[in-house]
């Protein structure tokens, strides 16, 4: 091996122990102008601050609600399937249509799928103790739909299969909210109600389940009553929609291509969506709105770096003779220079890890209030210092660049 490759390693060693003390002090001298100068390193700092903290605040929120969307999805079951009827072009009374019975025989012909629960839909006055809740939507369904749904009744019981053309009910937990304050009375098992002008016996109340998109339908806000019920009430209405549930080792794609296939035999055009394709869709859209606001915190922190230049740049006028003077005893334009840029970068670290405090306190906060999980996002902290960084040096470098300019004997003149 030549000599001059032997010694390479130690030429780079032995330059960087010659060049560590003058980064010492420089960092020493950085250090004591920003503490013998409090109000313009306040001021500096403060612009720093509040962008870094704007942007992991707005970050870390972000991913906490992209989190808490998918927790919520999850809650719903990865192997549920949803089936809606599609619309025809040309409307035809030949038109086919989705059968209880079609949806009954599903998991027998689609080996992908383990239960199907159809669902049906209607909207009319739904009215208690004489007066109209502000609930309207009534749903058919079989005794199917409670499990794959996660609809677990707090009082009474859910509908069953054997419930044909009986005139019973189930109440959402909204429904039933209205209903207790109406009457000042929690025990509504037994109650009856009228929906669009026929009467129902309640027979359960549900627990509060929770908005979610994935649902065709909100049980939280709907009479539930059986289907067989439903469809002689409502003579012409049509299943709008079948919640099915996957096999557990069942590939979601092959399923939902099962399912349209087994339709699409019946006659029956059919949209199947199942819960990884909305979760997939929803983690793109927080992604974009999570990287909208990262962009709208950057311009925070851009307008605080500019800020900081603002300082450094007065910094450097109020300064010309300290400069003079250090030239006149030696001092290079570099080492002029990289003590400014010194001091520009320290005031962005310690804006930074203010900036980061403050970022990671404020989700924490919305986190608790609204009853999310918070998860410390590395990311957005190491982002935020990052970024703190970048916009020290870049906006550093102007003020350190005039500073080095400076021509020592009209800076040692200057008053």
């Amino acid at each position: 091996m030549p000599v001059a490759l032997r010694l390479l390693p130690f030429r780079r060693v032995a330059a960087a122990i010659a060049t560590a003390p003058i980064v010492r002090a420089n960092v020493r001298e950085a250090v004591t102008s920003l503490r013998l100068n409090p109000q313009r390193t306040s001021l500096a700092v403060l612009g720093i601050v509040l962008g870094v903290a704007s942007v992991t605040a707005m970050v870390s929120v972000g991913v906490a609600a992209r989190a808490e969307a998918r927790e919520r999805f999850k809650d719903l079951g990865t192997q549920t399937l949803v089936v809606r009827k599609r619309g025809s072009a040309v409307p035809s009374a030949a038109a086919k249509v989705i059968h209880a019975e079609d949806v009954a025989l599903l998991p027998g012909r689609a080996a992908t799928i383990e239960v199907a629960a159809p669902v049906l839909q209607v909207f009319g006055n739904v009215t208690y103790a004489g007066r109209a809740l502000e609930s309207n939507a009534m749903l058919g369904v079989t005794e199917a739909f409670a499990a794959l749904n996660k609809l677990a009744p707090r009082a009474g019981r859910f509908l069953s299969d054997l419930d044909v053309h009986r005139p019973f009910c189930v109440l959402g937990w909204q429904v039933a909210q209205e209903m207790s304050e109406r009457r000042g009375r929690h025990d509504l098992v037994g109650e009856v109600v009228s929906l669009a002008g026929r009467l129902y016996t309640v027979v359960g109340v549900l627990g509060r389940r929770g908005d979610s998109s994935l649902l065709p339908f909100r049980a939280d806000e709907s009479v539930l009553v059986p289907l067989s019920t439903a469809q002689r009430a409502f003579v012409g209405t049509e299943i709008q929609a079948v919640v099915a549930q996957m096999a557990p080792d069942a590939d979601p794609d092959a399923a939902i291509a099962e399912v349209q296939r087994y339709f699409q035999g019946l006659g029956v055009r059919v949209r199947v969506s199942g819960a990884e394709q909305l979760v997939d869709a929803l983690q793109h859209q927080m992604r974009l709105f999570t990287l909208l606001l990262a962009a709208v915190g950057g311009i925070s922190l851009v307008v605080g770096g500019a800020s900081a230049m603002n300082v450094m740049l007065t910094s450097v006028t109020e300064r010309r003779r300290e400069v003079g003077i250090r030239r006149a005893l030696g001092a290079r334009r570099g080492e002029i220079r990289n003590q400014f840029l010194t001091e520009a970068v320290a005031l962005a670290l310690i804006g930074g890890v203010i900036g980061i405090a403050i970022g990671v306190a404020v989700p924490l906060g919305i986190c608790l209030y609204a009853g999310w999980a918070f998860a410390l996002s590395p990311v957005a902290m190491v982002l935020g210092l990052g970024v703190a960084s970048a916009v020290g040096v870049f906006f550093g470098a102007y003020p350190a660049s005039r500073a080095a300019a400076l021509d020592p004997i009209a800076a040692l003149r200057a008053d």
